[in-house]
């Protein structure tokens, strides 16, 4: 975290705000008359490596912990936090080891970047292609408390970019996140309004979260 102390009228702040804020989060504390602190948080997005892995899997299950639990569904927290990582956490080890084999394995049609802020990993994305073409975001996550400060945004812009000119791209979300519906809305995704089919096999202990899919199509003219 940097921070520094300007002084200037409000006029010139703004511009100094604007010239920077496409490179870092910044945060304006009024100290007094003319005087604003500035609290810089530099972003950064990089490709994951296996040393990252456990804390975008402790990421990943803290961001379902927090957003998924819902009354009217009857999802309270502890049923998301099974569903994340099992009654005794057993998933945890297995997911951890996946991406890891994801990573090395280095395939041209599987990515994950994650996403940091003054050097600490806060977010991840992942992107794939599928064998017949189909182009998905997968996966994207910011840990809870550094939501709303544009990791996410850089990390959604990274993945889409990946996934390169041409295609539709596809991704699935909880058809109860309204917050998570509306940032896709953002990059041009919309619902398609298909039925996402419950997953196979699913464990008896697993509650169902239902998705809704969304796409952004690059093909309509």
């Amino acid at each position: 975290m940097v921070k520094f102390c300007l002084f200037g009228n409000t006029y010139s702040l703004l511009q100094v705000f604007k010239y920077v804020s496409f490179l870092c989060q910044i945060q304006l504390d009024p100290l007094s008359d003319g005087y604003f602190c500035y609290s810089i948080s530099m972003h950064e997005i990089r490709k994951a490596t296996v040393r990252d892995v456990e804390g975008i899997c402790a990421i990943r299950d803290e961001a379902w912990i927090d957003t998924y639990p819902s009354k009217e569904l009857g999802l309270t927290e502890e049923a998301v936090r099974i569903n994340a990582q099992g009654p005794d956490g057993e998933l945890v080890p297995k997911r951890i080891t996946w991406f890891k084999q994801k990573i090395l394995n280095k395939s041209d049609n599987w990515a994950m970047y994650v996403g940091l802020i003054d050097s600490v990993v806060r977010g991840f994305v992942v992107a794939s292609i599928g064998d017949d073409g189909k182009k998905c975001i997968n996966s994207l996550y910011v840990k809870p408390g550094y939501q709303g400060k544009g990791l996410g945004a850089d990390l959604m812009q990274k993945a889409i970019d990946w996934l390169d000119e041409g295609g539709d791209i596809y991704l699935e979300v909880a058809a109860h996140n309204q917050r998570a519906i509306k940032f896709y809305e953002r990059f041009g995704f919309k619902l398609t309004h298909n039925k996402v089919e419950d997953e196979q096999n699913r464990p008896s202990y697993v509650a169902p979260i239902p998705q809704a899919e969304m796409i952004l199509d690059r093909t309509a003219s």
